[in-house]
């Protein structure tokens, strides 16, 4: 048994099933494309048939709707390696923006097939990290994740605070206006606007 070697698995995940293959460096075919049902049965089937590859296995799927889960979890339970992807960096896509997806589907033509998960392959061989299990790697993603925390809880105050400035703002605009001084030029400025038409 080669315990030394990285098999990369890839999985192209649908509705009902997804299409799995495995390869290693050099190009080395392990298992050519084949569908899983997501069934327990399915799972049970693909979990016995990756127990049975050598070496260090690493498991790479696309992050679709919700479908991804019950295979990803299943995977992880038993033991295996799962990294969930992005399905859009995956293929190439220069926008993020889960808005244009379709779009782009549409305006590229793009199809699932068989082949995507030899491509997830031959990305995930190049692009996955791959970390030790020590303490090290855990106060590492402990704090990484922490800081991560800290950012969004300042971004929520930061929205909270822009809000009640916006409504302070408004009163402030509304008095404005309604006072009518015209020897204010923040007036003179908004009754311009709004005799063009342009609210505030």
């Amino acid at each position: 048994m080669n315990t030394g070697t990285i098999t990369a698995v890839g999985i192209d995940v649908s509705k009902h099933k997804s299409t799995v293959a495995a390869r290693r460096p050099g190009g080395e075919v392990v298992l050519l494309p084949f569908d899983v049902e997501h069934t327990a049965e399915g799972l049970k089937k693909l979990i016995t048939k990756l127990r049975q590859l050598d070496g260090e296995i690493r498991i790479v799927m696309e992050h679709t709707g919700m479908y991804w889960r019950p295979i990803a979890m299943t995977l992880k339970e038993a033991g295996f390696y799962v990294s969930v992807v992005n399905a859009i960096l995956i293929h190439n896509f220069s926008d993020n923006s889960i808005r244009n997806v379709k779009k782009w589907c549409k305006r590229t033509g793009y199809k699932f097939s068989a082949s995507d998960a030899e491509r997830i392959h031959a990305i995930a061989r190049n692009a996955v990290a791959t970390l030790p299990k020590n303490d090290s790697t855990k106060l590492l993603i402990t704090q990484a994740t922490n800081s991560l925390n800290a950012i969004y809880d300042s971004l929520q105050a930061i929205r909270t605070e822009m809000d009640r400035l916006r409504r302070v703002l408004f009163v402030i605009m509304s008095m404005t206006l309604i006072r009518a001084n015209t020897a204010n030029p923040v007036f003179c400025f908004m009754d311009k606007k709004r005799s063009e038409g342009k609210h505030f």
